[in-house]
């Protein structure tokens, strides 16, 4: 087996990237309904087994941790476009036409006799590829995981200043861990303050513009650790929503 100094740090990177991202819209857009509940219903709790049905293959899944409440996580990608797989999701699992959108996104929750599911539909830019995220919880669960953080727990960085608390997931066995926070500064102050202390820990910038720039969502490696800040409005005005992401690679084949 080889440890991670002798992989080729890019083909790492690039893999890695794309399952760091993956989790990334499927936490931060399952985040979006602790805000507020915009429809529930009565699903039927085979969520997974009726997207592999429906072609699905499931490309991650993870024990997870979300604020206090235990959950499952599974990210199962389509080789269909939206459009259409959408319309078979809808009908095999009961679900009516509307819920919350967003862009390319549309977040549903089903509500059953014993547990609840976050089912989160997105459409990339790429032609004819889709990505189903389901988090599945007891009821007990879910309910605990809709109250915020009462305090930063992400340890890799440190909170931004004057930031609140919002989100906070976690799985201990593959050592990630996803934090939202919010904040009335600007998204480039927030940017510069962790480019900066990334930096100052040692952290390098992989992804980057012509100019040696950090991009809008960028991935910072250091040894054997992954780092990515996302800062975006919210849907409050004038809130940035900071999305920080921390992967230890030593767990990389799970």
């Amino acid at each position: 087996m080889r440890c991670v100094d002798d992989l080729d740090t890019g083909d790492l990177l690039n893999r890695l990237r794309s399952t760091l991202l993956l989790i990334l819209l499927a936490v931060t857009a399952g985040n979006l309904v602790h805000a507020r509940v915009f429809s529930r219903w009565k699903g039927r709790s085979d969520v997974v087994g009726n997207l592999t049905r429906l072609g699905g293959t499931v490309a991650y899944e993870a024990n997870i941790e979300l604020n206090g409440g235990a959950g499952r996580l599974t990210v199962v990608g389509f080789d269909d476009a939206l459009d259409t797989v959408a319309s078979q999701i809808r009908r095999i699992m009961n679900l009516p036409e509307r819920a919350m959108t967003s862009g390319n996104s549309s977040v549903h929750i089903m509500e059953g006799a014993a547990t609840t599911h976050r089912l989160v539909l997105l459409r990339f830019a790429l032609a004819g590829k889709a990505l189903a995220i389901d988090i599945e919880q007891t009821n007990a669960d879910f309910l605990a995981s809709r109250t915020p953080p009462s305090k930063h727990r992400f340890k890799a960085l440190p909170p931004f200043p004057g930031s609140t608390p919002k989100f906070f997931a976690e799985n201990a066995d593959t050592e990630l861990q996803i934090a939202v926070n919010t904040t009335f500064a600007p998204a480039e102050a927030v940017r510069q303050f962790y480019d900066q202390e990334l930096r100052a820990k040692g952290w390098t910038a992989s992804l980057s513009d012509a100019q040696g720039n950090t991009t809008s969502l960028p991935l910072y490696h250091r040894r054997a650790e992954l780092c990515c800040v996302f800062v975006a409005p919210s849907e409050s005005t004038g809130i940035q929503q900071i999305t920080l992401l921390h992967k230890a690679l030593g767990n990389t084949t799970k």
